[in-house]
């Protein structure tokens, strides 16, 4: 097995421009599953107060039951939301914070031509992308097992390009 080069470079104009971009569309994305999120915490202690109504219970709409009921289902709600943050949001944040990327060095380990839609890829022996898409002059002109450089996004992992 080869070794594996990593080292970190600023990100271009172009590639910071990506991720603010990007961040405002997850952010946008975001903030809409948190409101159905929240939304849901909200009306659930009330479906469930209509369940026991129509199972016979006495005093199904308890203002004390909701309210266990809304405790339990906000906090279900906010553990989603910070897992769904912390997946995706905080780590582009983060890219944007450092201003950095990550530069791998890594190896052709095949060559693959997609005739459906006239595309090439490499595969490489990279821990983070298992392939890319390649142009045909590249694709040409290297060989398995060439070196070949990835440059993505620290954080997040956005693959940029490779050189």
């Amino acid at each position: 097995m080869r070794a594996i080069r990593i080292y970190i470079e600023p990100l271009s104009i172009e590639e910071l421009d990506f991720l603010l971009k990007k961040e405002q569309k997850d952010k946008g994305q975001f903030y809409l599953i948190m409101r159905i999120v929240m939304s849901g915490s909200v009306l659930l202690p009330f479906l469930f107060a209509w369940y026991r109504a129509f199972e016979g219970q006495d005093d199904p709409f308890s203002i004390t039951y909701y309210f266990i009921g809304l405790s339990v289902t906000v906090v279900v709600a906010l553990l989603i939301g910070y897992a769904i943050y912390k997946k995706g949001l905080y780590k582009i944040r983060a890219d944007i914070r450092d201003r950095t990327k990550t530069v791998e060095s890594t190896h052709i380990t095949r060559k693959q031509f997609m005739p459906a839609n006239d595309e090439y890829y490499f595969f490489i022996d990279s821990p983070t992308l298992l392939s890319i898409r390649v142009s045909k002059l590249d694709y040409d002109k290297m060989r398995k097992g060439d070196e070949l450089n990835i440059e993505y996004s620290t954080h997040a992992k956005y693959y940029f390009g490779y050189f």
